[in-house]
């Protein structure tokens, strides 16, 4: 007659194989989405890097036409009645001036900044009103 022999304790600690997998796909899934996130920062960053390059030129060529002669003949002709429009690194400055109808002694300009990020146009706008001193 057999004896009965009692079970042997299993050794339980560490982990299983699929413990183990399962863990693995958990943590690539974090990766993934910090990668993600990572990307997407970037993007962001860019587009507000150029956002303020484009305030930038917007607040300089308003400075500028704040400060040039009234009527302007000799420098670039910028704050004469019309449409303006310069390009600097793929960014396309345009302004109108306005002349004042019941005062002449003032002046509308309104300015734009435009540039592509992508298939998308962006733009900034500023609108003054200067008068003569």
């Amino acid at each position: 007659m057999p004896e009965n022999i009692p079970p042997q304790p299993h050794n339980s600690s560490g982990f299983t194989l699929i413990e183990l997998m399962v863990a693995m796909i958990i943590f690539s899934m974090g990766l993934l989405a910090m990668g993600s996130l990572q990307i997407q920062a970037m993007r962001s960053n860019r587009s507000a890097q150029q956002m303020t390059e484009a305030t930038t030129l917007a607040s300089d060529r308003i400075e500028g036409l704040m400060t040039a002669n009234w009527t302007d003949t000799a420098t670039d002709r910028s704050l004469t009645a019309g449409n303006h429009t310069t390009t600097s690194d793929g960014y396309t400055v345009a302004w109108s001036v306005v002349n004042g109808t019941t005062d002449v002694k003032k002046k509308t300009i309104t300015l734009g900044v435009t540039w592509q990020e992508g298939t998308q146009t962006h733009r900034v706008n500023q609108v003054v009103v200067r008068s003569m001193k």
